[in-house]
């Protein structure tokens, strides 16, 4: 099957993952969902989401805020260059950062809604927002130049140390 070939890409949520496919033919996304039953029996739940394609928006320096309506996805075109991207998804929303169809990562917390701060060396060309459920939900993608090396390197002989001005998931390279 030439679409499971495809879904390249995936994030894990507390019992659940998410595969997506940035094809502009066939995007999809594949979510798995795992609970643990009354008789200790694992219970796996897979759903197939196809999504419509999306259409390609600028995404200049500064806020972008929004709404995802039913099965939805959004596909912001990158500033060149080195940038922060702070990120904020409503319930049943995933992110892909891209270069072209190529996923290079997936942002997405099992379903639940989420804020992340992505430094980004400006490898992505392009930032894909996904609603995989029905009903509406808000979004908002602020597009930073990055101020010098923003990134955080976890390293054996020095502590990491970052104050941050709200809650979310900062990521770090190892």
């Amino acid at each position: 099957d030439d679409s499971t070939a495809n879904a390249t890409a995936m994030a894990v949520g507390t019992g659940t993952a998410l595969a997506v496919s940035l094809d502009p033919k066939k995007p999809v996304a594949r979510v798995w969902a795992a609970g643990t039953g009354e008789a200790r029996v694992e219970e796996v739940r897979l759903a197939w989401v196809r999504l419509p394609e999306a259409q390609e928006e600028p995404g200049s320096w500064g806020v972008h805020d929004g709404s995802l309506d039913g099965l939805a996805t959004r596909r912001f075109e990158l500033p060149r260059g080195a940038r922060t991207l702070r990120l904020a998804l409503g319930e049943g929303s995933a992110a892909v950062l891209s270069r072209g169809d190529e996923i290079l990562a997936t942002s997405w917390h099992g379903g639940a809604p989420f804020q992340e701060l992505l430094a980004e060396e400006g490898a992505a060309s392009h930032l894909t927002l996904l609603h995989l459920r029905e009903g509406a939900a808000a979004f908002s993608l602020e597009i930073l130049p990055a101020a010098g090396d923003g990134r955080l390197v976890l390293r054996a002989e020095a502590p990491v140390e970052r104050l941050l001005d709200r809650a979310g998931v900062l990521r770090l390279d190892l």
